[in-house]
């Protein structure tokens, strides 16, 4: 409190161990067809903290908030995967050799590869100021959304990736206790 306003500031150190993560994998059926099974990763590791606050400045109606995360560590331990599949096998790099029912198939590893879709970095912010329109029982607000995420890969075998990615929207409006008029733009950049 006092001249500096209203702050919580929250964090967190975290490890995650998972065991028999679903993962979808491709693999040919009796006819050639490639098809989506979903069959379960040995183990995944995540090592991780994450910060976040809000913040209400002395300035009445004026709000900040945000969070950054970062995941120095996000990879399957243990993903082992008997397939046939050119694509799969190229992606994980490797191969063991096995026979099943007299049909060659290799036995593929993902351990060491990044869990898909966990970026490195990831930060959001937002802005808010609300004010009332005089005795009106209308509020007017501008807000305003930025988010941050850096490159991450798209699938286990970490050979494609999304790059990184940031977003600004920005929303002004009109509301009362039943109805909102709302002016928005999304991805401002």
């Amino acid at each position: 409190g006092g001249g500096f306003g209203d702050l919580i500031l929250n964090g967190a150190l975290f490890f995650e161990d998972f065991s028999d993560k679903q993962v979808s994998v491709q693999r040919a059926d009796d006819s050639g067809n490639l098809n989506r099974f979903t069959t379960n990763a040995g183990s995944v590791e995540v090592i991780g903290t994450e910060f976040d606050f809000v913040w209400q400045p002395p300035l009445e109606g004026l709000t900040f908030a945000g969070g950054y995360t970062w995941l120095p560590k996000a990879k399957y331990e243990e993903l082992l995967d008997s397939n046939d599949s050119a694509f799969q096998i190229t992606g994980a790099g490797n191969c063991v050799i096995e026979i099943i029912d007299t049909e060659p198939r290799c036995l593929i590893s993902s351990a060491g590869k990044r869990l898909e879709m966990a970026p490195k970095h990831s930060a959001s912010l937002r802005g808010s100021y609300t004010r009332p329109l005089y005795n009106s029982g209308i509020n007017w607000f501008v807000e305003g959304d930025a988010l941050y995420l850096s490159k991450r890969f798209d699938s286990r075998d970490n050979l494609t990736t999304f790059d990184s990615y940031h977003q600004l929207d920005l929303r002004a409006g009109l509301q009362a206790e039943n109805w909102e008029v709302l002016l928005f733009v999304d991805n401002v950049t």
